[in-house]
C-alpha cells in the first residue's frame, strides 16, 4: 500500500535521515518545532533501515513489529481466559485499521500494539511476578518511543502497586527513561520540557526560538479548532468542547467515539462492579483529562479506544457471537478489507487532508515500494533564521530531501523577521 500518513512527508523520514547521517543534532528544533521529539524508534529505524545496501529503506521495522504482534495475538488467543469470538473479529479489525502505518516509519504503530498488550496483560493475566515484570518493560518502552504513552504507568501501578513499592528497580529504570527523554529535549531544542517554555539554560547556545515555542502552541491547540488562524485563546471551555466534539471531518466522529467509549465504559463499570472495568475507566479518564488540558489528539488515544471498546463488545454480545463462530473469519476479512480498498477506504473518504483523500489504485508493486505524494527532486536553498536550509517547491513535502530541509509553511511561519 502507498504511503498515507502525512506525518511521513513531514518530518518522520527527515528525522531517520538526520539520526543516519548526523546523529542527534543540537537544536534540530530550530527547523521545525517536530523535530524536537526525535523518537527513539525513528534512530532505531536508522539503524535498520539497511540504506548502506538498499538505497533508503525507511519502513522496514514497522512490518515486522505487525507480523510479530499478530503471531503473538493468535499464541496468546489460545492461552488467556477470553472470549475468543470477540479476540478473533477485534483482532481482524485492529490489524486492518493499522495497515497503513505497515508502510510508514511511524511511532504510533508500535506504541499502539505494545499499549494493546499491556492491557492486555492488565485485563486477562495473573498477577504474577512475571507478569508484572512483563507489563512494565513492555510500557518502559512504550514511553521511551513517544512520550504520550505515560499513561501506561497508570496500569503498572494498578497491576500491583505493592510489587511497584517493593521493587525499586522500576522506580529506578523509570527516572533513567525520564532523565533520557528530558535530555533529549535539551539536545534537540535547549529547553527540558519542549515545547514548555519552563526552563532553559543559560549555556544551551543551540535554544529553540521563543517564535518557534509559540507557533508550537498554535498547532498543539489544533485539536479545538479547524483553521490554525483562529484565535483560541478567548474561547470559554465550554466553546472549545464544542469546537473540539463537533471538529470537521473523520477526527470529529473519532472525538465523539472516544468521548462515548469512556462514558460507556464508567456505566459498564456501575453495572458489572468490576474492579478491573472500574480501574480502565479511572485510567480512560485521567488520560483523556490530561490530554485534554495539553493536545486531545486522537492518535493518542487510539490503542485506549479500542480497548474500551473491546471491553464493552465483550460484556454485551461476546456470549451470544459463539453460535456463529463459523461466520466470524469471513466477517473479520471483510472488516480488514474495508481498509485495505481505497474506493471504500474510511479514513480517505472522511479526511480532508489532500495526501489521504487521493485514490491509491491497489498495485502488488506499492508492497514493496510505497508511493511518495507531493515530492520534488528539486529543492531551493534559503537562508532560514541565520543559517542555509533547503525548501521544497510549492508545499510539497520534505521527504528524504537534503538536509537541513524545511517545508515551505513553516518556513513561512517559523521565519524570525528582523
Amino acid at each position: 500500500m502507498p504511503t498515507n500518513i502525512p506525518d511521513d512527508g513531514f518530518y518522520y523520514l527527515q528525522t531517520i535521515k538526520w539520526a543516519n547521517e548526523e546523529g542527534i543534532p543540537l537544536g534540530v528544533a530550530r527547523f521545525g518545532f517536530q523535530y524536537w521529539q526525535f523518537s527513539s524508534w525513528h534512530v532505531l529505524q536508522a539503524v535498520f533501515n539497511l540504506s548502506y545496501f538498499f538505497g533508503n529503506q525507511f519502513n522496514v521495522l514497522n512490518g515486522w513489529i505487525m507480523i510479530m504482534f499478530i503471531l503473538s495475538s493468535t499464541y496468546n488467543m489460545n492461552r488467556a481466559k477470553i472470549n475468543k469470538q470477540v479476540y478473533l473479529v477485534f483482532g481482524f479489525f485492529v490489524v486492518g485499521m493499522l495497515q497503513f502505518f505497515n508502510t510508514a516509519p511511524s511511532p504510533d504503530l508500535p506504541v499502539i500494539l505494545l499499549s494493546l498488550m499491556v492491557f492486555k496483560i492488565f485485563l486477562f493475566d495473573e498477577r504474577s511476578n512475571e507478569n508484572f515484570k512483563l507489563i512494565v518493560v513492555l510500557s518502559l518502552i512504550a514511553i521511551s518511543i513517544k512520550i504520550s504513552a505515560f499513561y501506561l504507568i497508570l496500569f503498572v501501578i494498578a497491576f500491583n502497586y505493592k510489587l511497584v513499592l517493593k521493587d525499586k528497580r522500576v522506580i529506578v529504570i523509570a527516572t533513567i527513561i525520564g532523565l533520557l527523554l528530558i535530555s533529549k529535549s535539551l539536545i534537540t531544542s535547549g529547553s527540558l520540557i519542549f515545547p514548555f517554555d519552563l526552563y532553559t539554560p543559560k549555556w544551551a547556545n543551540w535554544t529553540t526560538d521563543t517564535k518557534i515555542i509559540e507557533a508550537s502552541e498554535v498547532i498543539k491547540k489544533s485539536p479545538f479548532i479547524n483553521d490554525y488562524s483562529e484565535l483560541i485563546n478567548n474561547l470559554k471551555i465550554t466553546e472549545k468542547f464544542s469546537s473540539w466534539f463537533n471538529y470537521k471531518g473523520y477526527r470529529g466522529i473519532v472525538n465523539k467515539v472516544w468521548l462515548s467509549g469512556i462514558i460507556l465504559l464508567g456505566l459498564l463499570a456501575l453495572y458489572s462492579k468490576s474492579k478491573k472495568h472500574l480501574l480502565l475507566f479511572l485510567i480512560s479518564l485521567i488520560h483523556f483529562v490530561f490530554l485534554w488540558v495539553s493536545a486531545p489528539y486522537y492518535r493518542f488515544a487510539i490503542s485506549i479506544i479500542l480497548i474500551n471498546y473491546f471491553i464493552i463488545i465483550d460484556f454485551l454480545i461476546g456470549a451470544s457471537l459463539a453460535r456463529y463462530s463459523k461466520f466470524l473469519i469471513p466477517a473479520g476479512l471483510l472488516i480488514s478489507g474495508i481498509w485495505l480498498t481505497p474506493v471504500i477506504h474510511p479514513i480517505q473518504k472522511l479526511s480532508t487532508n489532500e495526501i489521504i483523500t487521493i485514490s491509491y489504485p491497489i498495485k502488488l508493486e506499492y508492497l514493496l515500494t510505497p508511493t511518495k505524494p507531493f515530492i520534488s527532486d528539486t529543492y531551493e536553498e534559503k537562508m532560514f533564521n541565520g543559517e542555509a536550509v533547503f525548501i521544497p517547491p510549492g508545499y510539497h513535502y520534505a521527504w528524504d530531501g537534503p538536509l537541513p530541509c524545511v517545508m515551505r509553511n513553516h518556513y513561512e511561519r517559523h521565519t524570525i523577521k528582523e
